[in-house]
């Protein structure tokens, strides 16, 4: 009855392998987007973020090109702008330049709720997180 029983348990072991799909290999970023809402700013802005007590500081400038880039996938326009960070917490102030100056500042701070990607699987890595946040 032994040999019996260690049969079908390697041989449920065995369905259970085949029933497993492999992870691919697709990657993917997690991404914060801060969008500007009903009051769009017009490129050049100047951009300082605190995402998790680390500060971040970046211009975006006319073609939505940023300056430093803040690493990836970063991106910019008159609607918001996004970076490649998924923060618990995170305060964003955006400073228009105008006239030679800066105008006046917005300001946010925020828990940021995100949507997880697994694109290669269920149970496979990476995770991703997309999340956006409004600035008032």
């Amino acid at each position: 009855m032994r040999p019996l029983t260690l049969l079908v348990v390697s041989l449920a072991s065995l369905a259970a392998c085949s029933e497993e799909e492999p992870c691919t290999l697709i990657g993917c970023a997690s991404a914060l987007r801060v969008n500007f809402g009903a009051a769009p700013v017009a490129p050049p802005y100047s951009v300082t973020i605190l995402a998790d007590m680390e500060p971040l500081m970046f211009e975006c400038a006319m073609g939505g090109l940023l300056s430093p880039d803040p690493g990836g996938a970063a991106a910019c326009d008159a609607t918001g702008f996004s970076f490649p960070r998924a923060p618990r917490s995170v305060t964003v102030t955006v400073r228009p330049f105008r006239d030679g100056g800066l105008a006046t500042p917005r300001t946010l701070t925020a828990t940021p709720a995100y949507t997880e990607s697994r694109p290669n699987g269920p149970s496979c890595e990476p995770v991703c997180r997309m999340g956006a946040v409004t600035l008032p």
